[in-house]
């Protein structure tokens, strides 16, 4: 055997140039073709797996649809049922009318299962065992009965002695009771899924099967295997109707099926096994693989017999190409290649004619071009000395920056020749053939340079079209800082690169560097100019329209919140934890910022705004130091600054004001700053609002607590906007009118003066206080949950505690309420709250006589 193999390669390997062609083509086509019968049969094999799990999916789906279409079937007429007078009537006299009424269940649902448990655990009907009527539920109904009453309904599947049923259950709130419905799992219900899926199913509970596709006969086998098949379910980790194992093998009746199982939800030791036949769908491809074989072994004959026939012309033309061939290489070049076929070796033989006669004149040319060799040296060397004057004379004046960029291993270099200009710009000298990013790390940052690396980098790729790198350059216009005579010296550059291509790789990198410091720094001046001359006419437009004696109050007031914040910013002033510190900081520009809104100044509220939030980005942190208020200073002096400035134009635009507009006389300030707030809000919020003031007298409140009984106004307005009144078509549903109402009221009592301010809006969220307050860390759940509705209310006074879901300039915060009550205990008063939910919430604020502000 090992003697003829080894004679049959030695004959190959003496055969000619045709047979070794034929040998060739046939055992390709063998090799081929027995990789191709491999992968067809497997790629067959794979699809009908494929299929079977496809078609197991969509029995899933069908089950879960069929169950549920069921379910609401027992639903529906399980709640047609419980609206029958018939049935309300005998319920009033369970238990002694159960069995009438289960049997009236049974005729007008035709659903053989019916229980109805009270709320107390009583058993008032029962189908299934009814020697529990009047005694407690058995244990294993409580859960059930539990997610019903909570959920409004239940629709799943229950086991019951053995058998498994379809079951809804329904609350009835008119009688205390909850009613449970259905009827048995069996055989028809797995032959329907069969239907709708073309594929087996078995429902099991433990080690019994309750209802099957599969006939009598064969459910032993498939009992067999549920013991494997509920150790896959619990090695699940999702429940519910759509989870299910892994695909797994089983033999039922002597045929190969795949299959799926599943859990039933809330049936333990219960589930569903989904079968499909594999015999079946593999004896197609038996059919099949044998069509493959048989068209194999035709094509490998039909391969046989080409290959036999074109390798006799093909290997004569190569034979004669090979001899002529043979003769050029001697040096021959006046033998003609001659194409004895019009096929590719006659093409091949044409292309080697012309190279031999392009040879042979090359040759001839060669030997003249050596001949005057010299005299064109030495005509080429005069002709580059005057084109290298020309172009040191372009480099040493033009005024941009001009170099090569060519890359090695070393890096980036710029070329020997570049312009003087350049050396100008770098603030360096002797730029030949160093490496551009050497010389531009002396003057740009880390993170620029990374990026110019980067670019350099996919400049020199050329696969990425040159257009889109001109637009991510990073050095399209860029900031460098270069010392030169032992300073910096800030210059901005625009670098322009363009690929220079030679036989079609990336030779150089063309780059012009043009210095644009002048233009950029007048651009910013120019912007700076601009915008401090906006930054005037805006706060210019935006005091044009507040009344004199208002902007005068409102400067005041400012004047005397930043005092507070000053004093409190200095090292010895106001002794206290720098925690509290904060807070005083946060109430008073809370303040400012509450004024300013009123009065429409976007820029005092915007920089207000500013302030708080770093004021509230401070107050997170936990280990605060006095270096940590220094940024709060700085910023204060900012404010203090734009107060100067628009001090002065304040004071005369409102002598202007005051001299041709006039002043209101009817309407006292505080009720028109607390009436435009309310505009103001409304129209921030969506919201529609009026303000009621027929019971305010101006003359009830002393001099000295008009600012504090105005912040205290402004602040239940923005509460009441932000909070209570509703929008107007929540308004137009709780059939209110969609203009919500907040009534202002005054009263002078023996003790001093009483201050109503009420709003018809949904008055105050309990339940979501008592969660917020929960939330808020400040207390357990457990306390929460014992306070009763007033104990809740009072924690809108608590700082940090807020019912608005996020932060605004109007809300979310938790503060505003605790400053009101603040200043209300600091003049000796008391704040009284009522409310009604979904009517009103209304404060009653008590001030002596004689209080002093503190």
């Amino acid at each position: 055997m090992t003697k003829n193999i080894k004679s049959l390669i030695e004959g190959l390997s003496q055969a000619g140039l045709r047979r070794k062609i034929l040998v060739a083509i046939v055992t390709i086509v063998l090799i081929l073709s027995a990789v191709t019968l491999l992968f067809i049969d497997q790629g067959v094999r794979s699809q009908v797996n494929k299929n079977i799990l496809t078609q197991l999916d969509a029995a899933a789906t069908a089950y879960i649809e069929l169950n549920d279409s069921r379910l609401e079937q027992v639903l529906a007429r399980t709640q047609f049922f419980m609206q029958n007078p018939v049935f309300q009537r005998d319920f009033k006299g369970a238990p002694g009318t159960s069995k009438k009424i289960a049997g009236g269940f049974k005729k007008i649902t035709d659903y053989d299962f019916l229980m109805a448990v009270n709320f107390s655990g009583r058993v008032l009907i029962d189908s299934l065992h009814p020697e529990l009527l009047g005694q407690q539920v058995p244990a294993q109904y409580q859960p059930l009965l539990q997610k019903t009453i909570e959920n409004g309904r239940y629709l799943g599947m229950w086991s019951e002695n053995g058998k498994l049923y379809q079951l809804v259950a329904l609350p009835m709130l008119a009688n205390d009771a909850v009613l449970l419905a259905g009827n048995e799992v069996g055989d028809k219900f797995a032959y329907k899924i069969d239907e709708l899926s073309r594929n087996q199913i078995t429902f099991f509970i433990k080690d019994k099967i309750v209802a099957s596709a599969f006939s009598k006969e064969q459910t032993p086998d498939i009992e067999k295997t549920l013991a494997s098949v509920k150790e896959r379910i619990q090695s699940e980790t999702g429940e519910g109707k759509t989870k299910h194992s892994q695909t797994f093998s089983m033999k039922v009746g002597g045929e190969s099926y795949l299959a799926i199982a599943g859990s039933i939800e809330n049936v333990p030791d219960a589930g569903f096994i989904i079968a499909s036949s594999k015999d079946k769908q593999l004896a197609l491809l038996y059919r099949i693989e044998v069509i493959i074989i048989s068209t194999g072994v035709g094509g490998i004959i039909f391969a046989f017999v080409m290959a036999v026939f074109f390798s006799r012309g093909l290997t004569r033309s190569v034979n004669h190409l090979v001899k002529d061939v043979e003769q050029v290489k001697q040096g021959n070049l006046e033998h003609q290649i001659v194409a004895t076929s019009k096929d590719e070796i006659g093409f091949l033989s044409d292309m080697f004619d012309s190279l031999r006669i392009a040879f042979r004149d090359a040759q001839k040319d060669l030997k003249d071009y050596a001949e005057n060799l010299e005299v064109k040296v030495q005509e080429r060397t005069a002709e580059l000395s005057a084109a290298k004057e020309e172009t040191d004379r372009i480099m040493n004046t033009v005024g941009q920056g001009l170099f090569l960029v060519h890359k090695d291993a070393a890096g980036y270099k710029i070329s020997s020749q570049y312009s003087k200009a350049l050396e100008d710009m770098f603030a360096s000298q002797g730029l030949g053939n160093k490496d551009i990013l050497g010389v531009l790390k002396k003057g740009l940052p880390e993170a620029s340079m990374k990026k110019t690396a980067d670019y350099l980098e996919l400049m020199f790729k050329p696969e990425i079209k040159e257009a889109v790198m001109n637009n991510i350059n990073p050095l399209r216009e860029t900031e460098i800082n270069f010392e030169g005579g032992g300073a910096a010296k800030q210059k901005f550059l625009q670098f322009k690169f363009q690929r220079i291509m030679a036989d079609g790789a990336i030779k150089h990198l063309m780059s012009t560097v043009t210095d644009v410091t002048k233009q950029v720094l007048l651009d910013r001046k120019l912007k700076e100019t601009e915008e401090k001359n906006a930054g005037q006419m805006e706060m210019l437009f935006g005091i044009l329209h507040v009344e004199p004696r208002m902007l005068s109050e409102f400067i005041s007031d400012m004047e005397e919140d930043i005092a507070l914040i000053n004093e409190t910013l200095k090292p010895g002033g106001q002794n206290l934890p720098l925690k509290e510190k904060l807070a005083i900081i946060y109430r008073a520009m809370h303040t400012i910022k509450g004024n300013a809104s009123i009065l429409n100044l976007k820029f005092f509220a915007g920089k207000a705004h500013e302030y708080e939030e770093k004021v509230g980005e401070l107050q997170q942190k936990a280990d605060l130091s006095g270096q940590d208020f220094l940024p709060l200073v700085l910023k204060l002096n900012e404010m203090i600054e734009t107060l100067r400035e628009v001090k002065s134009l304040i004071q005369r635009i409102t002598q202007f004001q005051a001299t041709f507009s006039g002043e209101k006389k009817n309407v006292d300030l505080l009720v028109r700053a607390v009436e435009s707030n309310v505009q103001k809000l409304a129209t921030e919020t969506n919201k529609k609002a009026e303000l009621s003031y027929d019971g305010f007298d101006p003359d009830h409140i002393p001099a000295a607590h008009r600012k504090l009984l105005k912040d205290i106004l402004i602040q239940l307005t923005r509460n009441s906007l932000a909070h209570g009144i509703e929008t107007p078509e929540d308004r137009k549903k709780a059939g209110k009118n969609e203009v919500g109402k907040i009534q202002l009221a005054t009263r002078k009592t023996g003790m001093g003066i009483e201050l109503t301010f009420r709003d018809d809006g949904r008055g105050l969220l309990i339940d979501k206080l008592r969660r917020k307050a929960a939330e808020s860390g400040k207390y357990t759940a457990e306390e929460v949950a014992k306070w009763d509705a007033g104990t809740v209310a009072g924690v809108i006074f608590i700082p940090g505690i807020s019912t608005a879901e996020q932060t605004t300039m109007n809300a979310g915060r938790g503060i505003g309420m605790d400053i009101i009550k603040e200043k209300v205990d600091s003049l000796g008063g008391k704040i009284e709250l009522s409310f009604e939910a979904g009517k009103f919430c209304e404060f009653k604020i008590f001030l002596p006589d004689g209080a002093a502000k503190k």
